[in-house]
C-alpha cells in the first residue's frame, strides 16, 4: 500500500507528503497482512532521516513472524436448524477471537453465515474479542471467510449425515435467491454451477456416503467438499494510459502485483482497449508519483484498479478517434466515432477501407502523445442495488493411513464464480495458490506461543510447516461465472481470496469420510485423527 505508507510516514517524521515516494514495483506476496505499515518501514525512514543516507532494513525469517502480522485464532460455536429435508431453519453462529491490550481487532468470522444459505427462520451472528498479551492480529488471507466457512462448512457436512441427505443436496437445497442478510437480489450468483460442475468433474455420483466405507488397499479414503461465499470490494482507483509517438502504449497506476499477475492483465486490457498487442504496452505500478490507487487487499485488483486502466484507455482512444475525425488533416473526415475502429496498432473507418496507425496520427498532429486518466468511483458494496460476492465449491479427496493417521491429500478439484474472467492463465494460478494456502491451514500450518512471553516458538520453516511439491497433487480448476456488471465494468468479481476459502472444511469433512472421525480444530495433525 504506497500511498498508505506515504501518508503515516508524513505523519510520523513530520513532512509534506510531496516531499516523500514511496516504491513497491512487485512485492512476492501479500496477503492482506503487508496492507499495513510495520514499524521497521518506520525505523528504516528513520534512521536514513538521521544519517542522511540510504538505508535498508531487512528482516530475519523468525522477525517475520511477529514484526509483518499474523491471523487471529478464533473460537466459534455454530448451530444449525433444520427439517427433516434438510432444509435449513436456522443459524447460529457465535465467533471470539483474542487480540493484543491496546487494540481491538475483531475477526468477523460469523459473516460468512449471513449470506450463503437460505433459512426460513432466523440468522444470528456475534463477534467478540478477548484482549490477550500478544501481538494483535491482521487480516490474512482470506481474512474472516476462511476460518468461519471451516466451522459452518463442517456444520452443514454433519447435518448431511444427520438427515441422511448427499452433502451437494443438501446445499442445493438450501441455494439462496437472494441475500438472506439484506433482503437484496445476488448480482450473479452461480453457486448451483459451482456445485454441479464441480460434483461432475470430481465423480461426486460415485462416492459412497458411509463413513471408512471406501478403501485403497490397506488406505481410507475419503471424499468431501464444502462451498464458500467472498465479499467482492469496490474501491476507487485512477490510472493513466499514454500512446506515444512510436505507436506504444504506457499504462500507469500506484496499483501493486503481489505476484497475481497484475502487470499481465493491465496490459491485457489496455491492448484491448487500444488496439495494440501485449508487447506493444509496457506498466508501471507501485509508485506513489502515479496515479492513486487501493491497496492490494480484498482480491479487488483486476475488477477495481483494472477497470481504472481500462477507463484510462478508453479515454485516450476517445482522443484519438476525435484527431482522426476532426483533428489537422483528418483522415477520416465526416466519420461517425461509432464507424471508427482500433486494431492492429492504429485506427480504420468502418466500409471506407481508410487506415491510419496511431504514430501517423500523432505524426500529423505534431503530437508526441495522448493521455487518457481513468478515474474509477464505484458505490461502496454495501449501497447497491445488488449484493455482490464471489462463490465456490471445492471438492477433496483424501487418502488416511489408519495405523499412522496420516492424512495425504488424493486429488482436490474446485468451481468458481468469479465473473468474467480476464486472463484464464492467471487465473488459474491464484486458484492453485490458495487451494495450496487451504491445505496449508487444513493440514500443516501451527502457530505455537509461549504462554509465559506470548511470543511465537515455532518461528522458522523447520518449525512451522508449509505445503511443499510433494503434499500437493494435481489441482482441477473451473470457472463457471458470467460477466458481472454490477460488480465492475471489466465484468469481474473477486478471485484470488475465494479460491482459499473451504479448502480445509472440504478436507476435514473427507477425513470424517474416511475416519468416521470428526475434527473441529485446524491443523488435522496425526495425533488428532489417533486420539480417542
Amino acid at each position: 500500500m504506497v500511498v498508505g505508507t506515504r501518508k503515516l510516514v508524513s505523519v510520523v517524521l513530520g513532512l509534506p507528503e510531496e516531499s516523500i515516494n514511496v516504491v513497491c514495483e512487485f512485492l512476492g506476496g501479500g496477503f492482506g497482512g503487508k496492507s499495513w505499515s510495520w514499524p521497521h518501514t518506520l525505523l528504516a525512514a528513520l534512521a536514513a532521516k538521521a544519517v542522511n543516507r540510504p538505508v535498508r532494513v531487512q528482516l530475519t525469517r523468525a522477525q517475520m513472524y511477529s514484526m509483518a502480522g499474523h491471523q487471529a485464532a478464533t473460537v466459534q460455536t455454530i448451530a444449525l436448524g433444520a427439517d427433516r429435508d434438510g432444509k435449513l431453519t436456522g443459524i447460529r453462529h457465535d465467533s471470539v477471537n483474542p487480540t493484543s491490550l491496546f487494540d481491538g481487532y475483531v475477526e468477523y468470522a460469523a459473516m460468512a453465515s449471513r449470506h450463503l444459505w437460505r433459512t426460513s427462520g432466523g440468522i444470528s451472528t456475534s463477534h467478540r474479542v478477548v484482549h490477550v498479551n500478544r501481538n494483535t492480529p491482521v487480516v490474512l488471507r482470506a481474512p474472516m471467510e476462511a476460518q468461519g466457512h471451516f466451522a459452518l462448512e463442517s456444520a452443514m457436512d454433519e447435518l448431511a449425515y444427520a438427515v441422511g441427505v448427499d452433502p451437494v443436496e443438501l446445499r442445493l437445497r438450501n441455494d439462496a435467491e437472494t441475500d438472506p442478510y439484506s433482503g437484496r437480489p445476488f448480482s450473479t450468483r452461480a453457486l448451483r454451477e459451482c456445485l454441479t460442475k464441480g460434483a461432475a468433474g470430481f465423480g461426486w455420483d460415485k462416492r459412497i456416503h458411509e463413513p471408512r466405507s471406501m478403501r485403497d488397499g490397506r488406505y481410507l479414503i475419503g471424499q468431501g467438499m464444502a462451498a464458500a461465499i467472498y465479499t467482492h470490494w469496490r474501491w476507487p482507483g485512477k490510472a493513466r494510459v499514454t500512446l506515444n509517438g512510436d505507436g506504444s502504449a504506457l499504462v500507469e497506476a500506484a496499483a501493486h502485483d503481489i505476484g497475481t499477475g497484475a502487470y499481465t492483465v493491465m496490459a491485457q486490457v489496455a491492448a484491448d482497449a487500444l488496439g495494440l498487442t501485449l508487447d506493444r504496452v509496457a506498466v508501471r505500478l507501485g509508485d506513489t508519483r502515479l496515479p492513486e490507487s487501493h491497496p492490494a487487499i480484498g482480491s479487488a485488483t483486476t475488477a477495481n484498479a483494472t477497470a481504472a486502466v481500462m477507463l484510462a484507455a478508453r479515454a485516450a482512444r476517445e482522443k484519438a478517434v476525435e484527431l482522426v475525425l476532426a483533428g489537422r488533416d483528418a483522415p477520416f473526415a465526416g466519420g461517425a466515432p461509432g464507424d471508427v475502429i482500433v486494431a492492429d496498432g492504429g485506427l480504420s473507418l468502418a466500409r471506407r477501407n481508410l487506415k491510419i496507425t496511431y504514430a501517423e496520427l500523432l505524426a500529423r498532429n505534431g503530437l508526441s502523445n495522448l493521455v487518457g486518466d481513468g478515474d474509477y468511483s464505484p458505490v461502496e458494496e454495501a449501497n447497491g442495488p445488488r449484493a455482490i460476492f464471489s462463490f465456490s465449491a471445492v471438492f477433496a479427496e483424501v487418502r488416511v493411513d489408519p495405523d499412522l493417521g496420516l492424512v495425504r491429500l488424493n486429488r482436490f478439484v474446485g468451481a468458481y464464480d468469479a465473473g468474467r474472467i480476464i486472463n484464464p492463465k492467471t487465473a488459474r494460478s491464484q486458484a492453485i495458490g490458495g487451494v495450496i494456502w487451504g491445505v496449508g491451514q487444513a493440514l500443516l500450518e501451527q502457530s505455537e506461543t509461549d504462554p509465559t512471553l506470548g511470543r511465537f516458538i515455532n518461528r522458522n520453516y523447520s518449525g512451522y510447516l508449509v505445503p511443499t511439491n510433494a503434499d500437493i497433487p494435481e489441482l482441477d480448476v473451473l470457472f463457471v461465472g458470467d460477466f458481472d456488471e454490477e460488480a465492475s465494468p471489466l465484468g469481474a468479481k473477486g478471485l484470488g481470496e475465494l479460491t482459499a476459502v473451504s479448502v480445509a472444511p472440504a478436507i476435514a469433512n473427507a477425513v470424517y469420510h474416511a475416519t468416521g472421525k470428526r475434527v473441529r480444530d485446524l491443523p488435522i495433525t496425526i495425533e488428532k485423527i489417533m486420539a480417542g
